[in-house]
């Protein structure tokens, strides 16, 4: 009886894993698609100008000037972009540090994919 439980249960085990081993696939490789599924990005790198922010972790939107001059808005969009927090993009201004900014448009608004120093 407890030799069929064992079995039984390394079964469930064995299951569950590859259960959640091809959900977790899954989950990668849609957001893989998600961000190909852009067809129009574009990068750009300049000086921060302003910073709004509301919290610590999350900004609402900073203005960059590029090299011509050209004054860009962006937001945030759904990627959660690791090390830049409003208070390191407050650094890059205050220290007239430049950032590059990988963006796409979206109904006439600059949304950030990704930010590098």
């Amino acid at each position: 009886m407890f030799i069929k439980n064992i079995k039984r249960s390394r079964k469930e085990l064995i299951t569950l894993f590859l259960f959640l081993t091809i959900v977790s696939m899954f989950n990668i490789n849609c957001s893989k698609l998600f961000q190909n599924q852009i067809d129009d990005k574009h990068m750009t790198r300049g000086l921060i100008q302003e910073v709004k922010s509301d919290s610590l972790k999350n900004y609402d939107f900073f203005i960059l000037k590029d090299i011509n001059n050209k004054e860009f808005v962006f937001v945030q969009g759904n990627s959660n972009i690791i090390g830049f927090s409003p208070s390191h993009l407050r650094e890059h201004m205050l220290f007239g540090l430049p950032v590059t900014v990988e963006y796409y448009i979206y109904e006439d608004r600059y949304i950030v994919i990704n930010l590098y120093d």
